[in-house]
């Protein structure tokens, strides 16, 4: 791409001089075109444009564009989705948070919304496979009923499984915690894993990650409060760590609703999102639409070094908007790859940011509730929307790299292109340019 570029940039000084024969203006244009067909988006796929609001009006607003599942704001964003994107349907659920995917019985597990008018989840389970029209969807299965409202899912690396209870108060209060699930266990029953700091019960743990030793990091908002099922919080909002032998400490403070949280591969960066802005917990039957946030109310990402066990050196990473749409989003779940992107689900959909926190692109799909990793080998994000469980196999992801436009194998029109650029960058090419340093254009 260093040739090319070098190439184009002569070409155009020569154009701009007048020193092209009418065959060579030719050549170049035939390039041009073969450039724009190669580079062309795929299908369901647009670009994002920065228009002006005070020249197009909210209505005139060119990021509106129905057919457009796949909005492009860098060309990294190309990487994530491969040269065919598309979501692939694995069934219908009330899935709303977890998803977490077990390689040992092909499932993905995940928790439900709120029964209406009751403060129980469940946590189900459904083959991940996906199927076409026509074909028999797959059916969620219960794998534990009754659940004191469990949002947050994670695996251990001893193969059990991690949830995050809200807890409820009333004449049969349970209290919010970390609870232990043995996967292979026929009755669902959990092991408490914990349930308090130094004595005091925690508020309402949401989410939660596991690192290759074994220890715990999780949120805990006062969501339960908030929600008018549990009552006020003898502890503040905070993210707590426990350790192998059980003991739990605070981590951080000073977040408001601390709610999804997200941990490197490495397990150098831990990413906690503020989502204060986020409202529709707060009664019995919360909605995921655009009357559940508050922009007043903050709705940002922040990343924390991991510094033995500690979190340190708090860093603003993104705030969470509407790309091409209006108003304020607040980050739902968080996700990372081994190339350092984070995903983040929204109600706009997943949107992914470089992991310097620039947006590159946005998966879009209206509510989505959380995300998560699945498949044999890695390399399917699972997004849930409270209705349905949808897959998306990504181009790069988590280390594993697939089939995408950037690594197919070259077409003829790529074996001309370049051929072409070859040869018109050699007959363009003075011993002045040559001798001379690379400027700037």
């Amino acid at each position: 791409m260093a040739v090319l570029s070098r190439a184009c940039v002569r070409l155009r000084r020569k154009a701009k001089r007048g020193m092209m024969s009418p065959a060579c203006l030719l050549a170049v244009h035939l390039l041009l075109l073969v450039l724009q067909k190669t580079t062309a988006l795929p299908e369901l796929t647009c670009r994002f444009n920065q228009h002006f609001l005070s020249v197009t009006g909210e209505k005139g607003n060119p990021n509106n564009d129905p057919d457009c599942q796949f909005q492009v704001i860098d060309n990294e964003f190309l990487d994530v989705i491969g040269s065919t994107p598309k979501l692939l349907d694995v069934g219908q659920a009330r899935a709303s948070q977890g998803p977490v995917y077990s390689r040992e019985d092909n499932m993905i597990y995940y928790t439900t919304k709120r029964d209406p008018g009751g403060w129980s989840t469940r946590i189900e389970k459904i083959k991940f496979k996906t199927f076409q029209a026509g074909e028999t969807p797959n059916e969620p299965e219960t794998f534990a009923d009754g659940s004191p409202i469990a949002t947050g899912l994670a695996m251990h690396p001893n193969g059990s499984l991690l949830a995050a209870f809200q807890g409820v108060g009333g004449s049969k209060p349970t209290v919010g915690q970390i609870a232990l699930y043995n996967l292979t266990a026929a009755t669902g029953q959990f092991n408490p894993f914990a349930d308090n700091f130094c004595g005091s019960p925690f508020n309402s743990p949401h989410d939660l990650v596991v690192t290759q030793g074994g220890e715990v990091y999780f949120t805990d908002p006062a969501y339960a409060y908030a929600g008018g099922f549990k009552g006020r919080p003898v502890l503040t909002e905070a993210v707590y760590r426990v350790r192998k032998n059980g003991v739990v400490e605070v981590v951080a403070t000073g977040l408001q609703r601390p709610k999804a949280i997200a941990l490197t591969g490495n397990g150098k960066r831990i990413y906690i999102s503020e989502s204060a802005a986020w409202t529709g917990n707060v009664s019995e039957n919360p909605k995921l639409d655009l009357s559940s946030f508050d922009s007043d109310l903050p709705h940002n990402i922040w990343s924390f070094d991991v510094s033995n066990g500690r979190l340190v050196n708090k860093q603003f990473f993104t705030t969470t908007v509407n790309f091409g749409g209006y108003g304020t989003l607040a980050p739902m779940s968080i996700k990372t790859d081994t190339s350092g992107r984070v995903y983040v689900a929204t109600y706009q959909g997943v949107q992914v940011y470089s992991s310097s926190g620039s947006p590159i692109g946005v998966i879009k799909l209206q509510g989505v509730s959380a995300i998560g990793w699945g498949g044999k080998e890695n390399d399917h994000m699972i997004i849930l929307d409270e209705e349905r469980v949808r897959a998306f196999k990504l181009g790069t992801c988590c280390g594993v790299v697939s089939s995408s436009w950037r690594l197919r194998a070259p077409s003829l029109s790529t074996f001309f292109m370049f051929f072409l650029v070859l040869v018109l960058s050699m007959l363009s090419l003075d011993p002045f340019e040559v001798r001379s340093p690379m400027v700037s254009m």
